[in-house]
C-alpha cells in the first residue's frame, strides 16, 4: 500500500496437463460395484521475475553483491524452474446390500505417482549472478493405497443413518517457490490421513 516501487512481481507460468479416466460399473443380486483408472500427466514452466526496491535506481543506487548476505540495494532475481508429474491409479468400490435397510460399502485405491523438478535462481544484473545452485533431476515418487469402509442403515425412504472410515493421501512434491537455499525446495514426503464421519440424513 505503498507508491513507492518496493517490490514488483512478474509470473511466468506455462502449464499443460492430460487426463484420461476410464469407469465400470455392474449389478448382480446384493452387489452393486464400480471401478476403473487413470492416469495424469502434467508439465509445468515457470518464470518468476522480482524487482525489489526498484525506487532507489532513481536516485542513483545500483546492485551491490554482498558474500555474507546475497545483495544491498535494489536488485532483479530471475527465478526459473520446471516440473513433470504423472500419476497411474485403479480402483474398485463395491456396495452390499446385507438386508433391506443395512448397506455395506468398501472401496480401495492404489496410486502411483512420480514428480521431476529442476530449479535455479539467478541476480538478473550486469551480470547474471547465480543464488541458488542449479539443481536438476530431483525426482519424488509415492505409491499409496486408500481405502474406505461405510455403512449405511435407512430407517424410512427419507430417513438413515450412517458411518465411515477411510484413509486418504496428499502426493509428495516439491517447493515451487524456494528461492535461495536448495535444501528447502525438498522433496517433500507424501501426507495420509484417516477421517472418520458418522451421521443421520433425515
Amino acid at each position: 500500500a505503498s507508491p513507492l516501487s518496493i517490490v514488483a512481481l512478474d509470473f511466468d507460468n506455462s502449464s499443460a496437463a492430460f487426463t484420461q479416466e476410464f469407469l465400470f460399473d455392474g449389478k448382480m443380486t446384493t452387489i452393486t460395484w464400480r471401478g476403473g483408472a487413470f492416469f495424469l500427466h502434467e508439465r509445468l514452466a515457470t518464470t518468476n521475475r522480482f524487482e525489489t526496491l526498484g525506487t532507489l535506481r532513481a536516485f542513483g543506487v545500483g546492485f551491490i553483491p554482498d558474500p555474507n548476505f546475497f545483495a544491498f540495494g535494489p536488485f532483479r532475481l530471475n527465478q526459473r524452474y520446471k516440473q513433470n508429474v504423472q500419476s497411474a491409479a485403479a480402483f474398485v468400490e463395491t456396495d452390499y446390500q446385507a438386508s433391506a435397510k443395512l448397506t455395506l460399502t468398501a472401496g480401495v485405491r492404489l496410486t502411483h505417482e512420480t514428480g521431476k523438478f529442476a530449479t535455479q535462481t539467478l541476480f538478473d544484473e550486469v551480470i547474471a549472478n547465480p543464488v541458488l545452485s542449479p539443481l536438476r533431476g530431483a525426482k519424488v515418487s509415492t505409491d499409496a493405497i486408500s481405502w474406505r469402509l461405510a455403512a449405511l442403515y435407512a430407517f424410512a425412504p427419507s430417513q438413515s443413518a450412517y458411518a465411515s472410515i477411510s484413509r486418504g493421501f496428499k502426493s509428495g512434491g516439491f517447493n515451487g517457490g524456494a528461492l535461495f537455499a536448495s535444501d528447502v525446495v525438498g522433496p517433500l514426503a507424501p501426507e495420509f490421513v484417516i477421517t472418520y464421519e458418522a451421521g443421520i440424513k433425515w
